[in-house]
């Protein structure tokens, strides 16, 4: 078994991973990384000519960052594949379907955790992590040269706003088990202490949208929101195609913990009608979309 790193490695974003076996290649997320240059550039994805000698079995998303899902529709113009993963990913990853017409004819296949799924060769199997994002995963990857966990993006968050916990009790099983390879996220692994809850983000915004007079602008990540923030009883508002395509995929995800008590959706052009004391508007990042 090879490994086949397209991107990830020695950088932030771009996140894209091939496992190799009797020609045959497995990837693991799939996703663009954020061009800071100033030159116009709007999506910046691997370069999939290193595949083009292999047979792709599919294609296996962890979660739903655009650092992991992104450039999706530029590898399936390539490789016509199916597409496995959480539901609040492919639901996001649906949404895309105006964009990228490619789209329209995938074979998306969601996966849970504690389910097994065999892609090609392989025997992948999804773990739940909690991150920075609502329903993450790990795979652990069943492969002729043993058992390969990878990690995905995680941290530990013991209050996660959405209630799905990370899921100690099966790492310990799996270490049991045997580990031939661990591919693990590095990122910050230099810093020393915990990381934070997303939930003492959230105590914190509300602290402070609350206490404001009028409408409060919010930047973040479209795709953190269902598992981000509450939003102080304020109507969300955005003309933004990004956040649109996270609150539409929102609806798709099946944990009903993380929409309770949803505040709702006002976008530009509605008849639906707020104070600017009622509104929080949000925008996001939108520098990985064309113009």
């Amino acid at each position: 078994m090879r490994l086949i790193p397209l991107g990830g490695l020695g950088e932030i974003g771009m996140n894209c991973l091939g496992l190799e076996q009797g020609g045959e290649v497995l990837v693991v997320d799939c996703g663009v990384t954020f061009d800071g240059r100033g030159l116009g550039v709007d999506v910046v994805h691997p370069d999939f000519e290193a595949l083009d000698e292999y047979r792709v079995a599919g294609l296996f998303i962890t979660h739903g960052h655009e650092d992991h899902i992104g450039a999706i529709p530029y590898f399936l113009r390539r490789f016509d594949v199916p597409v496995f993963g959480p539901r609040y990913a492919l639901g996001l990853l649906r949404e895309r379907a105006s964009d990228h017409e490619v789209l329209d004819h995938v074979r998306l296949h969601e996966v849970t955790p504690h389910s097994r799924v065999r892609v090609g060769s392989f025997d992948v199997e999804p773990i739940r992590v909690t991150h920075s994002i609502a329903d993450a995963t790990a795979l652990a990857i069943r492969t002729d040269a043993g058992l390969v966990v990878h990690t995905g993006d995680f941290k530990f968050d013991d209050t996660p706003p959405d209630g799905e916990t990370f899921d100690v009790a099966r790492f310990e099983e799996l270490a049991r088990e045997g580990v031939r390879l661990l591919l693990s996220d590095s990122t910050n692994v230099d810093s020393s202490g915990p990381t934070g809850s997303e939930e003492g983000v959230g105590r914190a915004l509300d602290e402070i949208v609350g206490r404001a007079e009028h409408a409060v602008p919010r930047r973040g990540r479209p795709a953190n929101t269902p598992a981000g923030p509450t939003w102080s009883g304020r109507v969300i508002s955005s003309g933004l195609p990004n956040a649109r395509a996270s609150f539409r995929g929102e609806r798709c995800w099946a944990s009903q913990r993380a929409r309770r008590g949803s505040p709702p959706r006002l976008w530009p052009g509605s008849r639906a009608a707020s104070t600017r004391r009622s509104i929080s508007a949000l925008a996001t990042s939108s520098r990985c979309r064309a113009a």
